[in-house]
């Protein structure tokens, strides 16, 4: 029997995740909390109502259907009640102009590479498939299972990772991974943990083993201005880089604030200390001088 998999999106043409152009599939799930996630509809495991209220008709035939309460007009506005929601989707089967969704759906592995070969001709120039999320090494036999029978296509595999996994799946997934987009997310462990839920030992950790293991990587860090661009994080990029290979690339990826709105349309917040303004180009080459005097010198 197929390996299943939790998936919210298939994004097609990436240009960013892995080299050439590329499809990516977004799985659910992610085992850390970073404040400036973004893609907030991936955290859960389960699926999550999702409202864009913007495109909202206020035709309230949401609240004809809904047998438990989530939806109602309050001062003439259309208000969800997401605590209440039970994701059984019969208000988004009756949303004239869609803007209700349950996030994430439950695929197998034979469909799921059906539909990823679709794009398979826009990969011979050297793209390929990236799976990201969430967590990919979360469902480590769904990746397996689709990235082997996409292999069989001669398809070039490209996993993003936060690394914090057990060495298990790692070790599954590797077998079908050509290159590790492997996040860093801040320096100490302290930090990590107020950062993102969970210390980063087991993350330093696991790079150190898939290095030596001969695993092809690339360091990408999310660089939010005034929250994990400091000394201290440089400095442990450095250390961690040194430990290893100072060749291993690192791909700086500039803040930006999509996430917010992500966040807002599944009822949750966005955090007030986050800046209110992406990161700039001028920001970007600052902080890319600043990694070279620390003696990192492969940035892309």
């Amino acid at each position: 029997m197929s390996a299943e998999l939790r998936i919210f999106q298939i994004q097609r043409f990436c240009l960013q995740d892995g080299g050439g152009i590329r499809t990516t599939v977004f799985l659910q799930g992610c085992p850390l909390d970073c404040l400036w996630c973004h893609n907030p509809e991936g955290k859960s495991t389960e699926s999550q109502l999702s409202f864009q209220r913007e495109r909202c008709l206020q035709c309230l035939n949401c609240e004809k259907v809904c047998a438990y309460g989530v939806h109602s007009r309050q001062q003439g506005l259309h208000v969800v009640d997401f605590q209440a929601c039970r994701k059984c989707g019969a208000c988004v089967d009756v949303c004239p102009v869609k803007c209700l969704e349950l996030t994430g759906e439950r695929v197998q592995a034979e469909w799921l590479t059906g539909e990823l070969l679709k794009d398979r001709v826009f990969w011979e120039g050297g793209g390929g498939v990236t799976f990201s999320g969430g967590e990919p090494l979360m469902q480590p036999e769904g990746v397996y299972e689709t990235g082997y029978l996409l292999k069989k296509h001669r398809c070039h595999i490209a996993v993003e990772t936060s690394g914090f996994a057990s060495w298990s799946s790692i070790r599954r997934v590797m077998k079908i991974a050509d290159v590790w987009l492997f996040d860093f997310k801040t320096g100490p462990s302290s930090k990590h943990r107020r950062l993102c839920g969970q210390g980063n030992e087991r993350i330093l950790e696991n790079f150190r083993r898939m290095y030596e293991a001969g695993c092809e990587m690339i360091l990408r860090y999310p660089m939010v201005p005034g929250i994990n661009d400091g000394e201290e994080d440089f400095d442990v990029l450095r250390e961690i880089l040194w430990e290893t290979s100072m060749e291993i690339p690192v791909q700086v990826m500039p803040y930006h604030i999509l996430g917010k709105d992500k966040a807002q349309r599944i009822g949750k917040g966005y955090p007030e200390t986050l800046p209110r303004e992406e990161a700039g180009k001028a920001y970007v080459r600052r902080k890319k001088e600043e990694l070279r005097k620390k003696g990192i010198r492969f940035i892309i």
